[in-house]
């Protein structure tokens, strides 16, 4: 058995006349149509609709008008588009779009209209097409599509090249041929976008003109493998109420008879085909979004806007939609960071149903800020941040969803960069390749809006920009505090209306003066400055400790809340670091070298800074601590000595409480060999570190003696680009419940 042929057969244009109306009625009333697409612009639509909505079986698109009939927006809000109080004649509006004289936002706002007219009459439109085929150009083809994800409108017709001898050649035919040539890269943007549309389209090369003859010839080589549409015109007694489309040379009347006689050459059935309508046209997307498999719970959505009154229109409706049917317990927080344009009242219109809310910045703030912003508010366990030109198919929530319970961090990256255009292409590598090299940070996309996280995980991070450099603070912050982070593929959707502000030069700069920021932060620069007031041999010995120790790698592994106590601190650069990265940290230094407490105190005071004070040799100041550090220090004691203050070290520490000890291993024995001599030099020749000796453990050692102790400790070498054989032991005395970790 053969397989059947769908074929839609659409009769356009209904309202535009009584009498084309009364031929698509027959035509319907005759089982001869299966689609109809509705011109709510038309003079002859209000008094039609009522008598199409007799026919639930046949699907009802919108057919979108901007030329020749009358709009259903004031004229003083659509100027571009009137001439008189009505649309432009079709050739008028034709220069003035592709002269760039169109506002696009006056467009969707007019077509918003058409739609609403559709909705409001009864008619949910099954598809959308235009009058005249003028959403084939290109400005006007991404208006239509975002309508089309706004209402949730699944289909839209979409010509292609493959009917193009149907028609005859002429230049009108020509420019149709032009316009349809983009049908491969726009099959795959509706692909992307989840949008459907036929396969094949007849009628649209040869329009007005349709035969018996040429309906049997086109079933006849209609593909099973594809829906085929054939746009037709029937009408009955056009002739005397339409007069001004005379010149289109249409035969609106044999079109219908064409239509209902059909059968007399063997019909739809002979032709091994039947009609459907869009909503049969399957879906296929190149990079199916999975729909989520269970309910999505206690998320909040952020999404900071900025002048994006057009977008947050689409992108809310289309969370809304989502929410409602996948998710329980989640808001919805628009961040309206000032807007001019009135972004933050349409946000309220389309959020008053209490899904979520509208924050509003006091001044303008900036992206971070405004991100932020949404972060410190968000009442739910976790949080989902995107931006508001709708970056992305909703349903790839689900699909991050999927991995939320195993990783701390999901985030998106773009798997179809090309789509953004060769700048923001390459501005992105470049930027990314930036951030890389920078921090060491191994993800390749740190910058697409989408990410999905724990709010107690962003309670815990210190992220203070202010501008677009917050994608990539945030993923070091979390990558620095240990977080879990998964990378996961999502296409990249362009926007419709506005331009990214991410390619602004002004925007650029701020960025890269953010990024520098961060990198002094990160590699303790920024301490170095607190030290400017103090002494030349107390700067050089600061700038020499984060030169040739991996002080970060030790400060990025502290609690960011607590009692912290620095043993052994020195002139306390690390204690100063994890104080200015963290102020929540209450940091206490001791040493029993007073030249040196000297030193640590005599740097500028940071609010809420860290204490110092001298101690006797081995003496612990009374605990409880969250976390004790001992960088370079222990290796001055013997080695009796240092099991008595390790063990001291146990008994001063809560529960769960952080034990990191920096000391040099003996491996390689090169670095060993050198670092012995300097130790030498400083110790027992010059006098400038105080010591009874230079007792080194081996590693292993080291561990035994933390683990005999009760820790549960790790080793973690940090000595890569460093000329000592610096490492590092993590040990954590465990809690009553012994779940601790070590990092």
């Amino acid at each position: 058995m053969n397989p059947v042929k769908l074929i839609i057969v659409s009769a356009d244009d209904f309202g535009i006349s009584e009498g084309v109306n009364l031929g698509i009625l027959d035509c319907c009333s005759a089982g001869a149509v299966s689609s109809v697409s509705a011109l709510a612009a038309g003079s002859a639509f209000r008094s039609g609709a009522e008598k199409l909505r007799d026919f639930p079986g046949i699907g009802v698109g919108a057919h979108l008008c901007l030329n020749d009939e009358l709009p259903l927006s004031p004229a003083g809000q659509i100027p571009t588009l009137v001439r008189d109080g009505r649309f432009l004649p079709y050739r008028d509006m034709v220069l003035r779009l592709i002269s760039g004289r169109l506002a696009p936002g006056e467009v969707y706002r007019e077509w918003k209209l058409q739609i609403e007219a559709l909705a409001a009459a009864g008619l949910h439109p099954s598809h959308l097409d235009t009058h005249n085929h003028i959403h084939l150009y290109p400005a006007l083809f991404k208006v239509l599509v975002h309508l089309a994800e706004e209402y949730g409108i699944g289909a839209v017709r979409l010509p292609g090249c493959s009917g193009a001898s149907d028609g005859g050649v002429n230049a009108a035919n020509a420019a149709k041929f032009f316009l349809a040539a983009r049908f491969p890269a726009r099959s795959r943007e509706l692909e992307l976008r989840g949008i459907r549309h036929p396969g094949l389209t007849r009628g649209f090369f040869r329009s007005g003109g349709i035969t018996a003859q040429k309906l049997h010839r086109w079933a006849a080589l209609a593909r099973p493998v594809e829906i085929t549409e054939i746009i037709t015109h029937p009408g009955r007694g056009v002739s005397r109420d339409c007069r001004r489309y005379a010149h289109w040379g249409y035969n609106w009347q044999a079109e219908r008879d064409a239509l209902i006689n059909f059968d007399r050459y063997g019909g739809w059935k002979a032709a091994g085909a039947r009609l459907c309508g869009y909503g049969e046209i399957p879906t296929a997307c190149m990079e199916p979004a999975a729909p989520a498999s269970k309910k999505i719970s206690g998320v909040s959505v952020v999404i900071p806007a900025f002048n994006e009154r057009e977008n947050i229109a689409k992108t809310l409706s289309i969370t809304k939609r989502y929410l409602k049917k996948n998710a329980a317990d989640c808001e919805i927080l628009v961040v309206d960071d000032m807007s001019t344009d009135g972004t933050g009242a349409e946000a309220e219109r389309l959020l008053r149903g209490g899904e979520g809310r509208v924050i509003r910045t006091a001044k303008r703030a900036g992206y971070g800020a405004a991100l932020r912003a949404g972060f410190d508010q968000a009442a739910k366990d976790r949080i989902l941040y995107f931006d508001a030109d709708y970056p992305m198919r909703i349903e790839n929530i689900a699909k991050a969803f999927r991995h939320a319970d195993a990783f701390d961090f999901v985030i998106g990256r773009r798997n179809n960069s090309w789509s953004e255009g060769p700048a923001r292409f390459f501005y992105r590598r470049a930027y990314g390749a930036l951030v890389r090299f920078t921090f060491k940070l191994k993800l390749s996309d740190v910058n697409f809006a989408f990410k999905l996280f724990s709010t107690s995980a962003w309670k815990s991070l210190r992220v203070t920009s202010n501008g677009s450099f917050i994608d990539a603070e945030l993923m070091l912050e979390a990558s620095r505090s240990g977080f879990s982070i998964k990378e996961i593929p999502v296409p990249l959707l362009a926007r419709t209306f506005g331009r990214s502000r991410l390619m602004n030069y002004s925007n650029i700069a701020k960025i890269l003066v953010e990024l520098v920021h961060r990198f002094l932060i990160n590699n303790g620069l920024e301490t170095l400055r607190l030290y400017g007031g103090t002494g030349f041999f107390t700067r050089a010995h600061a700038a020499a400790r984060l030169l040739l120790c991996p002080v970060g790698e030790i400060e990025k592994r502290l609690p960011r809340t607590g009692r912290i106590l620095d043993f052994g601190c020195g002139i306390g650069v690390l204690s100063h670091m994890a104080a200015l990265n963290y102020p929540r940290r209450k940091l206490e230094g001791v040493d029993i070298d007073a030249r040196k407490i000297s030193a640590a105190r005599l740097a500028r005071r940071i609010e809420g800074g860290p204490v110092f004070a001298t101690a006797a040799q081995g003496e612990i100041p009374p605990g409880p601590y969250a976390a004790i550090i001992a960088s370079d220090v222990l290796y001055l004691l013997e080695y009796f000595d240092q099991e008595k203050i390790l063990a001291g070290f146990f008994k001063n520490l809560l529960p769960g409480g952080v034990l990191l000890i920096k000391e040099t291993d003996i491996r390689p024995r090169w670095k060993h060999l050198l670092n012995l001599a300097e130790e030498t030099l400083a110790v027992k020749v010059l006098g400038f570190t105080t010591g009874r000796g230079i007792f080194i453990r081996a590693s292993d050692s080291y561990m035994r003696l933390l683990t005999d102790i009760g820790f549960q400790a790790s080793l973690v070498r940090i000595d890569t680009g460093y000329l000592h054989p610096h490492v590092l032991y993590a040990a954590v005395k465990p809690s009553a419940s012994g779940k601790e970790k070590t990092t």
